[in-house]
Order: structure tokens, then C-alpha cells, then sequence
């Protein structure tokens, strides 16, 4: 799963089965952002979750970027307490 992540929305892409093409997931208001995933990964196998560094042009940090380290802080907090939201295998 990629997260392109925006202060209003961000946008998801996964990959095909065999990992050959990635497109796009959804859009979705970034505030429903940790839902999403938790129930994303409760349906579908993710093996894996990149997250955009967000930068500008000449490669400074953008007012993105604190947004999006802010969010990755939280989505490591959040996998250390919710071992559940990974797909149980059959």
C-alpha cells in the first residue's frame, strides 16, 4: 500500500497480486485516514506500507512534511498496540 499523504486528503495505491503494477485505491479526507487502513488491512493482505516524503524541488522539506512525519508516528504507535488489524491467515 502507497500513502500519499495531504492536510485536507490523501491518496492510496496497492499493487496487483504479483507485485508487477501499482494504481490507484481511493481518495479519501485525511482524517479518516487510520480507519481506512485498519479496516483495509482487516480485508486484504498489505505487506507492506510506503509512505511519501513529501519535499520540494530543491529536495528542502515542505509544510507537508512535518504533516506526513506527524502521521507516521501515529501509525507506528497505533501497529504497536493494534496487532489485530493484520489479516488472519486461513
Amino acid at each position: 500500500m502507497a500513502i500519499d499523504y495531504g492536510s485536507k486528503k490523501t491518496g492510496l495505491a496497492v499493487t496487483d497480486p504479483m507485485k508487477i503494477i501499482a494504481g490507484p485505491l481511493d481518495t479519501i479526507p485525511t482524517h479518516t485516514l487510520i480507519d481506512f487502513i485498519k479496516n483495509y488491512l482487516l480485508k486484504e493482505m498489505v505487506e507492506c506500507i510506503v509512505i511519501g516524503d513529501p519535499r520540494r524541488l530543491n529536495g528542502e522539506m515542505s509544510e507537508t512534511t512535518h504533516l506526513t512525519n506527524q502521521f507516521v508516528n501515529k501509525l507506528k504507535k497505533k501497529k504497536e498496540k493494534k496487532r489485530e488489524w493484520r489479516k488472519k491467515k486461513k
